[in-house]
């Protein structure tokens, strides 16, 4: 049945690669691209059993290509897509409503890993570019109008790195993997860390904290629903990884690894970006292996293999009014001239519609705002007390 399901799935493809061609007047090309697609899915299908799923489903181009898009991020109250253009340093923004893209250029920087809302404060945003942590105040309805405020910086020792995927947990902190990237953008191994982040404007303050050592590339940071375990993928090791999660303290426990990308030969590339829906299953972008992958992060079973027209699928986030879209990033980076003529859509953001899917809202961070109080510079959040889990202050210098 996972056979039959897949067939039709590459029929559905067929029709997006159809229009590609029509551009270029190129029958033979579309007819060659279709044989491979069909090829590619009867490995599928044969290497492993696809559960039986809907293929109602509709993938569309949303946005202009880029070069590489990468980290998207919706923000579900505003109906807006967030993301980047990793090695141009330039978020966007996209809304929904209107179909507008806006985009901030962080001049003077080779590369941008992230931009992630600000709670309680539209507008703001805490963006990672190369190895700097920046605070950004835009209100998204022009280019390159932000107020952007450099916090601080990691790894001072280490010039070649920057930072890459990240995400904020139930908490509002910030996580964030380094890597090492060479000037030909290869990566070398291990050269990176995962930290976890308490942002505060008092660049006095401690703001980092390793998590996960002597990593090579960063990528599919997710929490599960009820944010007992985070799931966490280095993509030089084509695994997934599962943690236990406190999510008083913010500490990582037991790991276990639920998922192995090289048991499935059929599948080329490496796992990506990554999030997770309201039944808890995992949608992992396949960079080099033109799909999204459908997995149960209880078991690590393949569920599901979602042909993508294109072949560097690089991130994955769920959005819309119902949280029944899966918007995809991807690049052309790595193609040819010929291959982008192939498919003029490449480094487009697409939206994947009828998964029969649902996320769940995405996270965004509690940045603590510089205060004065009785002489003393605190981190504060807004009404509350930190806990002593916050990294930003030792518990016996706060305020009582």
């Amino acid at each position: 049945m996972g056979f039959v399901y897949g067939i039709a799935e590459c029929v559905g493809l067929s029709s997006l690669l159809f229009m590609e061609k029509q551009k270029q007047a190129d029958f033979w090309s579309y007819m060659e691209d279709v044989s491979t697609m069909f090829k590619n899915r009867l490995m599928w299908s044969t290497t492993f059993k696809v559960a039986q799923c809907p293929t109602s489903f509709k993938i569309v181009p949303i946005t202009d290509p880029l070069q590489h898009t990468e980290g998207p991020h919706w923000d579900h109250k505003n109906s807006i897509l967030y993301y980047v253009d990793t090695f141009q340093a330039t978020a966007y923004r996209w809304n929904s409503k209107t179909n507008a893209v806006t985009y901030q250029k962080f001049d003077g920087r080779n590369s941008i890993g992230t931009i992630t809302p600000i709670k309680d404060r539209d507008g703001q945003f805490i963006v990672s570019s190369d190895r700097y942590i920046y605070h950004l105040e835009w209100d998204g309805q022009e280019n390159n109008t932000g107020v952007i405020k450099e916090l601080f910086l990691v790894e001072p020792t280490k010039p070649k790195n920057q930072f890459n995927d990240g995400k904020a947990d139930i908490n509002g902190t910030l996580w964030l993997g380094t890597l090492t990237r060479e000037p030909d953008l290869s990566v070398s191994p291990s050269g990176g860390n995962l930290y976890q982040m308490a942002l505060c404007s008092h660049p006095s303050h401690k703001q980092y904290e390793e998590r996960i050592a002597g990593t090579t590339i960063s990528n599919g940071l997710c929490w599960s629903c009820n944010n007992n375990h985070f799931f966490y993928i280095d993509s030089a090791k084509k695994t997934i990884d599962k943690y236990k999660f406190d999510v008083n303290t913010g500490s990582l426990g037991e790991k276990e690894t639920i998922f192995t990308l090289e048991n499935y030969p059929a599948i080329e590339g490496i796992l990506d970006g990554m999030t997770i829906d309201s039944d808890n299953n995992l949608w992992v972008a396949t960079f080099g292996g033109s799909s999204v992958l459908k997995i149960n992060s209880r078991t690590g079973k393949l569920l599901r293999v979602v042909p993508m027209p294109a072949k560097y699928v690089t991130s994955v986030a769920f959005g819309g009014k119902k949280l029944d879209v899966l918007y995809v990033t991807t690049s052309r980076l790595h193609l040819t001239r010929d291959e982008i003529c192939e498919c003029q859509s490449a480094g487009s953001v697409f939206a994947v519609y009828g998964l029969k899917a649902k996320g769940i809202v995405m996270n965004e961070i509690s940045f603590l705002p510089t205060m004065v109080y009785l002489d003393w510079t605190y981190c504060l959040t807004w009404g509350s007390k930190p806990r002593s889990s916050v990294l930003s202050l030792p518990t016996d210098q706060y305020p009582t």
